[in-house]
C-alpha cells in the first residue's frame, strides 16, 4: 500500500514540477505558439488547392427485367466478392483508359506529367538518353512508343487521384476524383459513372447473346435425343410383352393359391408317409387311417351289435345255451372281414403316398415358374421405368431450353442491368484539400505543442538544480546556493557568502580551524569561493590564511593570484620557507600560493611536512582555508582532506553531473564532510525550475537587496 502511495505521491509531484515550469515560461509558450501557427497558416494558404468530385453508384439485389431470365445469366449475390470485383471493375485500365479518351485529360498538364515536366524528370530523362547511345540495343528489348508511355503516365496520375469507396451497410460506391478543377473533378468522376454503367449493360448482353448461342445449339441435341429416348421405350415394351393385361399382381395371386395348396399337399404327404411307417411297426387295425375307414366303422359297429346280442346271451342262458354258437359265428366273420378290409387298406398306403408326392412335386414346379416369370417381369418394368425416366428427362431439358431460349431473345431487346447512378458528381464549391478547419486545428495543436515541449526542455535541468537534490540524492547537509558573481548580482553573492560562512563557522557546535574547499570537477567556483570566504572572515576580524593548493590548474585560469615560481609544493619539500613565499592578497587575506609541484602533487601531499604545516598554520590563524584541487583530478585532494578540520564540495549548478558528486564524495572522509554547496546559480533561471528554494533569487528579495545596497 505505501509503495503504491509513493508511486501515486512521485507523479503528482512530477506532474506539479512539469506544470509550474511550463507556467513560468508561459509568455515562451505563447509566443513561440502564435509564430509557428503564423507560419503554418502562411504554409497551408499557399498549398495548391484541388477540388473533389463524387458520383455514387448502386448495385441492386436482382436486375430489373421485363421477363424472367431465370438461371441462364444469375445475378451474383452482394457479398465481399461481389463488391471487391465490382471495386476492381472501377479501377480498371479499360475503364479508366475509356475515361481519359472521354474526358480529354491526355491534354491537362495536372494529369499528363509530360506536358509539365518537371526539372528531376528532366534530369532522368537526358540521363537516360546519353547511356542510351552507348549501351548496346538487343532485339528483345522493351520498345515504349511515346504515345504508350504518355497514355500510361496519364492512367497513373488518375489513379492517384481517383479514390473508389463503398458506403458502409448500404449497395452503393463512391466514386470520388480530386482535381485543381473543380468542375473537371465533376466531369471525371461521372464520366467513370456512366462508363462503369455501359460496362454492366455490356456484360448483361453479351452474356445473353452466349446463352442463346449455346442454348441454340443444344436445342437440336436435345430434341434427337429426347426422340430416340422415347422410341426405346416403345420397343422395349413390345419387345417384353408389357402390353398385354398380364401384371405382376395377378401372378402374384396365382403364387399366392399355389402356395396354399402346396402347403395343404406336403401336410398330407407327410400325414400319408407316417401312416405307412406306423403300419410296418404295428396292427394295421390300429392305424388312423384304418380307423377313419367308413367301410371298417360299419363292420366296427356291426361287430358291437353282435358282441352285445352274445353278451345279453350268455348272461341270460350262460356260455352253455346252443344258439350261443349263432352268434359267435356271425362275430367271428365280421372280425374276419375287419381284418381283411385293414390289410387292402395298408396295402393301398404307399400308392397313396406316391400319388401325393407326385402332386407335391407338381405344385413346386409350377411355383418357381410362376415366381422366375414375375422376377423377370419386374426386371423388364424395372429397365422399362429408367427408360421411361431417360425418355421423360430428355424432354423436360428440352422444353426447358426452349423455354430459356425464347426467354433470353426477349430479355436481350431489354438489355437492363442491376446497377445504377444514384448522385452524379456537381462541381465542388470549396476545395477538399488543403482543409481549412482540420489543417489548422491540427497545426495549432503542434505549434501549442512544439512550443510546450521547447518551454520545457529550456527549463530541463543538467545537473543538480536546488538544496532538496543534494539531500535526497547523496543524504549530506545542503549549506546554501551561490549565485554567479556579476556586478547586478554582487549584493546577493557576498549575502550566500556570508550564509555559508555563519554556517561552517558561527553555527557548528564546534567551530572548524581549518576548511578544504572543492569540487568534483575543475571550473566550479572553488577559487572564487574559497576568496570570497577568506575576505568575509577578515571583515569579520579573523586572522585568515588562505592556502592555494591546486597545483595541477594552468596559471592563467587563477586571475586573483599571481603566477610565482615558489609555493606550496617548495614548503612541502623544504627548499623554500613559508614567510617567504606568504603573500598579500585583496582584504588583507595572506595565501600560500600552489607554486610549481615540479613532479606528482599527489607523492608532494603524503609527504608529513604537508600536517606540519596545517598544523602550524591552524595554531597561528583563526581560520585556514584549503583552495584544494577538484576531488576526481589525482589524489591531491584524498591526501588534503585528512589534515583539515571540515570539507566543503562545491557543484557547479545545473551543470555538474550528479554521479561525477557521488563518485567525489566517495573519497572524502565523510566525517570530516561539512555539506555541499551549489555555485555559479543563475539568479533568473533558477526560478524557472520551480525549486522550493528558488524564492531567495526571486524578483522582490532581488528588488529588496538592490534598495538596501
Amino acid at each position: 500500500m505505501n509503495t503504491y502511495l509513493n508511486e501515486a505521491m512521485a507523479e503528482q509531484e512530477f506532474l506539479t514540477g512539469v506544470i509550474t515550469r511550463l507556467r513560468r515560461r508561459k509568455l515562451l509558450i505563447v509566443v513561440l505558439t502564435l509564430s509557428l501557427f503564423l507560419a503554418i497558416g502562411l504554409g497551408i494558404e499557399m498549398l495548391p488547392k484541388s477540388y473533389r468530385g463524387a458520383a455514387s453508384v448502386a448495385i441492386e439485389g436482382q436486375t430489373p427485367s421485363a421477363v424472367q431470365v431465370g438461371d441462364v445469366v444469375r445475378d451474383s449475390p452482394f457479398d465481399d466478392q461481389t463488391l471487391g470485383t465490382e471495386l476492381a471493375i472501377l479501377q480498371s485500365r479499360e475503364l479508366l483508359s475509356d475515361a481519359i479518351r472521354q474526358t480529354g485529360l491526355l491534354s491537362k498538364p495536372e494529369f499528363n506529367p509530360t506536358l509539365q515536366p518537371s526539372w528531376q524528370g528532366q534530369i532522368v530523362t537526358n540521363l537516360r538518353q546519353s547511356f542510351a547511345a552507348w549501351l548496346p540495343t538487343r532485339e528483345d528489348d522493351l520498345v515504349v512508343t511515346t504515345s504508350e508511355q504518355t497514355q500510361a503516365d496519364v492512367l497513373d496520375t488518375l489513379r492517384k487521384h481517383l479514390k473508389v469507396t463503398p458506403i458502409p451497410h448500404s449497395r452503393v460506391i463512391e466514386i470520388a476524383v480530386t482535381a485543381n478543377n473543380n468542375k473537371l473533378a465533376a466531369q471525371i468522376a461521372n464520366s467513370i459513372a456512366d462508363l462503369y454503367i455501359t460496362n454492366h449493360r455490356e456484360y448483361k448482353i453479351a452474356a445473353s447473346r452466349e446463352a442463346h448461342q449455346f442454348l441454340d445449339a443444344r436445342i437440336g441435341e436435345l430434341q434427337k435425343d429426347a426422340a430416340a429416348k422415347a422410341a426405346a421405350v416403345e420397343k422395349y415394351r413390345i419387345a417384353h410383352g408389357l402390353t398385354t393385361a398380364m401384371t405382376s399382381t395377378l401372378l402374384q395371386e396365382q403364387v399366392s393359391g399355389l402356395s396354399t395348396q402346396l402347403l395343404a399337399a406336403r401336410a398330407r404327404l407327410a400325414e400319408l408317409e407316417g401312416q405307412a411307417d406306423t403300419a410296418k411297426r404295428s396292427n394295421p387295425q390300429q392305424l388312423a387311417e384304418v380307423l377313419a375307414s367308413p367301410t371298417i366303422g360299419k363292420l366296427r359297429e356291426q361287430e358291437a351289435t353282435i358282441a352285445a346280442e352274445r353278451a345279453r346271451l350268455v348272461a341270460t342262458y350262460g356260455h352253455n345255451w346252443p344258439a350261443l354258437g349263432r352268434v359267435e359265428s356271425q362275430l367271428a366273420g365280421v372280425r374276419v372281414q375287419i381284418a381283411a378290409e385293414a390289410a387292402r387298406t395298408v396295402q393301398s398306403l404307399p400308392n397313396a403316398v406316391a400319388s401325393v408326392r407326385a402332386n407335391v412335386d407338381s405344385l413346386s414346379k409350377r411355383l418357381t415358374d410362376l415366381r422366375a416369370q414375375i422376377s423377370q417381369m419386374d426386371e423388364a418394368r424395372a429397365r422399362l421405368t429408367t427408360l421411361e425416366d431417360d425418355s421423360s428427362s430428355a424432354r423436360g431439358v428440352y422444353n426447358e431450353f426452349l423455354t430459356r431460349l425464347r426467354s433470353i431473345d426477349a430479355s436481350m431487346a431489354y438489355g437492363a442491368t442491376n446497377v445504377r447512378v444514384i448522385s452524379h458528381a456537381a462541381p465542388a464549391t470549396s476545395p477538399s484539400f488543403p482543409n481549412y478547419m482540420i489543417m489548422l486545428s491540427a497545426g495549432f495543436v503542434l505549434s501549442l505543442g512544439v512550443a510546450g515541449l521547447s518551454a520545457y526542455l529550456t527549463t530541463q535541468p543538467k545537473g543538480i538544480i536546488g538544496t532538496n537534490d543534494i539531500e535526497s540524492l547523496y543524504d549530506i547537509p545542503a549549506l546554501g546556493m551561490i549565485p554567479f558573481r556579476t556586478a547586478r548580482t554582487e549584493t546577493l553573492f557576498d549575502t550566500a557568502i556570508e550564509q555559508l560562512l555563519n554556517r561552517l563557522v558561527l553555527l557548528s557546535e564546534q567551530p572548524p580551524r581549518s576548511i578544504l574547499i572543492t569540487s568534483a570537477l575543475p571550473q566550479e567556483g572553488k577559487t572564487t569561493t574559497a576568496h570570497a570566504l577568506a575576505e568575509a572572515a577578515m571583515r569579520r576580524g579573523m586572522n585568515v590564511f588562505l592556502v592555494d593548493a591546486d597545483m595541477r590548474s594552468a596559471r592563467a585560469l587563477r586571475p586573483r593570484a599571481p603566477a610565482p615560481t615558489i609555493g606550496l609544493g617548495d614548503v612541502l619539500r623544504g627548499t623554500a620557507n613559508l614567510h617567504d613565499v606568504t603573500r598579500n592578497v585583496g582584504g588583507g587575506v595572506q595565501m600560500l600560493p600552489a607554486g610549481s609541484p615540479r613532479g606528482n602533487p599527489t607523492s608532494l601531499m603524503a609527504l608529513p611536512t604537508l600536517g606540519r604545516l596545517m598544523e602550524r598554520l591552524t595554531m597561528t590563524h583563526d581560520l585556514v582555508i584549503v583552495d584544494a584541487p577538484p576531488a576526481l583530478v589525482g589524489g591531491d585532494c584524498e591526501m588534503l582532506a585528512r589534515t583539515v578540520d571540515t570539507t566543503v564540495m562545491l557543484a557547479k549548478w545545473h551543470s555538474t553531473p550528479p554521479e561525477a558528486v557521488s563518485v567525489a564524495l566517495k573519497q572524502l572522509d565523510a566525517k570530516r564532510l561539512a555539506g555541499m554547496v551549489l555555485t555559479m546559480v543563475d539568479s533568473d533561471k533558477i526560478v524557472q525550475f520551480g525549486q522550493s528554494d528558488a524564492v531567495v533569487f526571486s524578483k522582490r528579495l532581488h528588488q529588496y537587496y538592490q534598495h538596501r545596497a
